[in-house]
């Protein structure tokens, strides 16, 4: 299981709304993500990833009506399900230890939309999932791994997830009866995570002869 961190330094970081008297914010929290990563050596210095990961995004959202002195909190999740791609180069560093650099892309499907109440049950949120095939997000990880001969390959490193659109629209509402207000925030979803990953040992594909050498007369 990896940590999943949200920053204004990736464009996710606190994003606010307002509609006359009413304010609302959503704040990322800290979020998870794990799954299975199968890779296949190209050439000893090349390799490809992919496999199938879940990834949970937390949220924290607050609201404010400053002329009744009114706050109000609500928590909710995003879940994710992606398939990522990816293409390594190595870098030898020792015997055993090498550093790792990566690029590719994922493919994400968004579980469902989500709503949830705040604890006066004034305000709600209703988060609208991006319903884009696929969802696209770039991929690019950087870290070191030992490669044991008998043991298999561990590795440490960190990774950039930064999807290609808004992976959700969220609209907060407050009702106070014949008034109500609305916000309307979108949400980027682009994070970083702390990888410890563990590897069996593959050996690059080996290429093939093409046909029978001729016999000599």
């Amino acid at each position: 299981m990896r940590p999943v961190f949200a920053s204004r330094f990736l464009g996710a970081g606190e994003i606010t709304g307002t509609d006359r008297i009413f304010t609302s914010a959503i704040k990322p929290k800290l979020g998870y993500t794990f799954g299975m990563v199968i890779r296949r050596g190209i050439t000893r210095k090349i390799s490809i990833e992919t496999g199938i990961n879940y990834i949970r995004r937390n949220y924290l959202m607050t609201c404010n009506d400053d002329s009744l002195n009114y706050k109000d909190v609500s928590d909710f999740g995003i879940v994710t399900y992606e398939i990522p791609i990816q293409c390594l180069i190595y870098i030898r560093l020792s015997e055993r230890l090498y550093m790792n650099n990566s690029l590719g892309v994922s493919i994400n499907w968004l579980a469902s939309d989500v709503a949830s109440l705040g604890q006066s049950q004034l305000v709600s949120q209703h988060s609208y999932i991006n319903r884009v095939f696929g969802n696209p997000a770039l991929l690019a990880n950087v870290g070191f791994e030992f490669r044991s001969e008998k043991s298999g390959f561990f590795y440490l490193g960190s990774s950039l997830h930064r999807p290609f659109t808004r992976i959700a629209t969220t609209v907060v509402k407050y009702d106070l009866g014949p008034k109500k207000y609305e916000n309307v925030l979108g949400l980027t979803g682009a994070f970083l995570t702390v990888d410890f990953r563990y590897f069996f040992h593959s050996q690059p594909i080996k290429k093939k002869t093409q046909g029978n050498k001729k016999k000599k007369k």
